[in-house]
């Protein structure tokens, strides 16, 4: 029996996820659409389990009045745990409707099917709306009731469109929060600090009123916003407002030596594996570091709220719409109840940057105002105010005899990974903060490694077999500038250690990278990955290296209990790093929706070799280097692989997993690797720029 999916606990009727009405089916999710495609997935899975085409499913996703309550999307469980429970919720409903088929045709439900019909999908489209006025959904989902195997779908190929491809492609208006309006809108900006910890020292109401176009200023304490009825009126506003308002701001701490800053910072220790004997001494040792990392989402944070006689409703971006619902209304000092939270996409940020933060902020200005109001960010408050990645310094060694490693060291030590709203007993969104009655953050607390898989010390569990690990986590709970979720959180730089320090072991004892680590795995299907992205790269007969040409190969299993991932990839060193071949190799168990995968892995490859080669925002006194597009670089379209290949391991008889997060520090460890081999000099310090590359070569 496959276990009941964890979303079941706090949704457990059937009625919480699939109805049927007027012939059309509705499945409602609260996982929220962020650009992964768990949309599409989801109606992939309720059309194969209930037989019906996906023209006539309608999906209803993040509404807190609608939907069932699954937190947020994410942590790439949004498949393995909502998917499932939409899986298990359908499986139940057409047990049901066919059973309720027979008993209004008076035969046996075992000669039922769908009687004189023969089991189509029109017919199970018919069969749905026949009995759906009698058919009781308000019963717990039984999980014993056993899905559908994948040799028994028939009603989709593998490849479909998804159903709200057309109206992004075409800007369809509503199709983006940014592009979403109500009658009788206004518009607004919120003044912000330069940085998260200032305090508004003075404030000349008088004069920001005064400015042209500004309709209403909201004001209390030190949230500060400029409400106009146009989106251009409130930017010229908010533009002309700085010389009306100062601010006190503390100064950051010098971050430029990054180790240094860390270790600056007070933690506390975590042991987070202790196997074997004590490892006392290494022979191969590195200590790599990642920068902070801002989420650099082309679209701004945006969310609009519209008050009414029964509360207020607010539109928002925001992946987990019922812990900040709720948040939000402490705030307001309102029922949750009182409170609709509707998900509409916006642009996709893979964790926790500043949608939750400006939900309140058209909330509070809603509230004021008395009408409906858009809040969008600024690019440089998107830079500046919303949570970082944390920056990381991971300390890997390990001792070798007789070729293998016997013993292993990881030592991590980062900001938190985990402040969204909904994580602890405090109210973490932004503007909470600065209201006359203020409300406090939460404490600071990683995630564990039960059940989340952890935060800063997500993967520094090494995926290989070695007799003798330690590994240890100093968590630093002091926020000089506010760190959160970011795609993959520790994973990307303890992968990147971790692969790094085995190809220099390899290295050590003059074998082949590949080989190497197939000796130290057990997993066969860790071991099945790394073999076919090896082989998908010709890796046998690949170059030796040390011409400025270089191969690199990197593996991981995210959260050591996720989807299999190995990539080998082909880079170029000149006057700049250019990745020119990529081929990887997945393993997520089932794949509900294949070209989903493939577009997820692309993603998750290009944004990593971004954040490996180009990303970084560092702390200096007087505040974060990067306020704008001009001071912090992304990868360009004529930097992205010329060559990039997706295998989709054949593993569909494993329960489904998630795909989004699983890439990240594979790829980092493999871009390393193929510095390493291109010129045979260890970059340890993300990003790995040429300028670092030419030091290291002097």
């Amino acid at each position: 029996m496959t276990a009941p999916s964890t979303s079941l606990k706090a949704a457990p009727l059937i009625s919480h996820w699939v109805g049927f009405e007027s012939g059309r089916v509705q499945i409602r999710s609260g996982k929220v659409e962020i650009g992964q495609g768990i949309g599409h997935a989801l109606m992939r899975i309720a059309a194969e389990e209930l037989e019906v085409p996906m023209e006539i499913i309608d999906l209803v996703q993040g509404r807190t009045a609608e939907t069932p309550n699954e937190l947020w999307s994410s942590a790439s469980i949004s498949v393995e745990v909502g998917g499932l429970a939409v899986r298990q919720a359908c499986t139940h409903a057409r047990a049901l409707a066919l059973a309720e088929g027979a008993r209004l045709q008076n035969v046996h439900p075992e000669d039922a099917g769908v009687a004189d019909c023969g089991r189509g999908t029109a017919d199970m489209a018919a069969l749905y709306d026949a009995v759906a006025p009698s058919l009781d959904l308000d019963v717990p989902v039984d999980p014993a009731l056993s899905p559908k195997p994948r040799s028994d779908y028939s009603v989709l190929p593998e490849k479909t469109v998804p159903h709200d491809l057309r109206d992004r492609l075409t800007g369809k208006p509503g199709a983006f929060l940014q592009d979403f309006t109500l009658p009788g809108m206004l518009h607004a900006r919120v003044l912000h600090p330069p940085c998260t910890a200032g305090v508004l020292l003075q404030c000349d109401e008088t004069a920001l009123a005064a400015l042209p176009c500004v309709r209403h200023v909201v004001r209390d304490e030190s949230f500060v916003a400029l409400v106009a009825e146009t989106e251009h009126d409130a930017i010229r506003a908010a533009q002309a407002a700085s010389a009306h308002v100062s601010w006190d701001t503390p100064d950051l701490p010098e971050g430029a030596d990054l180790p240094a800053l860390l270790k600056d910072l007070p933690a506390e220790r975590r042991r987070i594996l202790t196997r074997g004997d004590a490892v006392t001494s290494v022979d191969v040792e590195l200590c790599v570091t990642r920068p902070f990392l801002a989420h650099a989402s082309v679209g701004l944070s945006t969310a609009v709220a519209r008050p009414d006689d029964k509360g207020m409703t607010v539109w928002t971006q925001s992946q987990g719409v019922y812990p900040t619902r709720d948040e939000i209304a402490r705030t307001l000092g309102i029922a949750s109840e009182d409170l609709r939270l509707i998900h509409v996409p916006g642009a996709g940020c893979y964790g926790h940057n500043g949608a939750d933060d400006v939900a309140l902020d058209a909330a509070l200005c809603a509230r004021a105002v008395g009408a409906p109001v858009r809040v969008s960010w600024t690019r440089t408050q998107e830079m500046t105010s919303a949570p970082l990645g944390s920056g990381m310094m991971v300390d890997v060694g390990a001792s070798l005899a007789q070729g293998r490693i016997t013993g292993w060291t990881h030592k991590v030590r980062s900001l938190t990974h985990l402040t969204r709203p909904g994580w602890g007993d405090g109210i973490n969104l932004l503007s909470a903060w600065r209201l006359g009655d203020p409300h406090a953050a939460s404490d600071i607390e990683d995630p564990g490694q039960v059940p989340f898989g952890g935060g800063g010390d997500r993967n520094a569990i090494p995926l290989y077999a070695v007799p003798n690990i330690q590994v240890t986590y100093d968590m630093i709970k002091a926020q000089p500038v506010r760190t959160s979720a970011l795609r993959s959180l520790g994973a990307h730089a303890n992968v990147f250690a971790i692969e790094s320090l085995m190809d220099e072991c390899a290295l050590s004892v003059g074998a082949d990278p590949v080989a190497f680590r197939l000796a130290h795995l057990e997993d066969p299907r860790a071991r099945a990955v790394l073999r076919c992205a090896a082989d998908m790269a010709s890796w046998d007969d690949r170059s030796s290296g040390g011409d400025g040409i270089g191969w690199g190969i990197g593996l991981g299993r995210y959260k050591n209990k996720a989807a299999y991932f190995a990539v080998a990839l082909r880079l170029e060193a000149d006057a700049a790093l250019h990745v020119t071949n990529v081929h990887c190799a997945v393993d997520c168990g089932l794949p509900v929706d294949p070209d989903g995968v493939r577009n997820q892995i692309e993603g998750g490859i290009i944004q990593a070799l971004s954040w490996t080669l180009k990303e970084e925002t560092v702390l200096r006194p007087d505040g974060l280097s990067a306020r704008g597009w001009d001071t912090y670089s992304i990868i360009n379209w004529d930097e992205l692989p010329s060559k990039l290949e997706v295998k989709i391991m054949d593993a569909e008889n494993n329960p489904a997993l998630g795909v989004g997060e699983c890439t990240m520090g594979p790829v980092a460890g493999a871009v390393g690797n193929a510095i390493r081999n291109a010129l045979g000099v260890r970059l340890t310090a993300m990003p790995l720029t040429p300028q670092k590359l030419l030091e290291a070569l002097a």
